[in-house]
């Protein structure tokens, strides 16, 4: 059941979405693959026995549940940890192109969505949003309000 929007560069259109529609029939699970265009949806079924289509996460219900099955092993850690890491060298590339800002960099870091992080801070997201952007500077009691809330330096947040 993985959703995404991409935007096509070949041949030139509108967005298209991508994914699985799953529904349950005759004891038999069905899988439709679908591609939405924005005028023509176009949609076939498949279908595909119980066995094969069993969710290795039913059950685990928040991010946190799903890390912790992932890593349940040594391999599964060492690959959390590569991965993570991997993540970490990659945003700081983002932020000295100037393409990520470091306040967005410590949200994300923190596992917040900008609305989370607006009101634990006590401003409002569309204030954020703006903050967020690498060009943008705001004032700096808003930026130490910020910084209280993730944990770090004001002076890390500042663009």
């Amino acid at each position: 059941m993985n959703l995404q929007v991409v935007k096509k560069e070949w041949p030139p259109g509108p967005p298209m979405m991508y994914g699985f529609v799953p529904t349950m029939s005759h004891g038999h699970v069905r899988i439709h693959p679908m591609t939405v265009h924005t005028r023509r949806p176009e949609v076939s079924s498949l279908l595909v026995p119980p066995v094969l289509a069993a969710d290795p996460y039913a059950g685990l219900t928040s991010l946190d549940d799903v890390i912790a099955h992932l890593t349940s092993t040594e391999a599964g850690r060492r690959a959390y940890e590569q991965a993570d890491r991997e993540w970490e060298r990659k945003a700081k590339e983002l932020i000295v192109q100037g393409r990520l800002s470091c306040l967005r960099y410590w949200r994300i870091k923190a596992g917040l969505t900008q609305e989370a992080l607006a009101v634990r801070a006590g401003i409002k997201q569309p204030n954020l949003q703006r903050l967020e952007r690498p060009s943008y500077r705001g004032r700096l009691a808003t930026y130490q309000r910020l910084a209280d809330v993730l944990g770090c330096d004001y002076r890390e947040l500042l663009p």
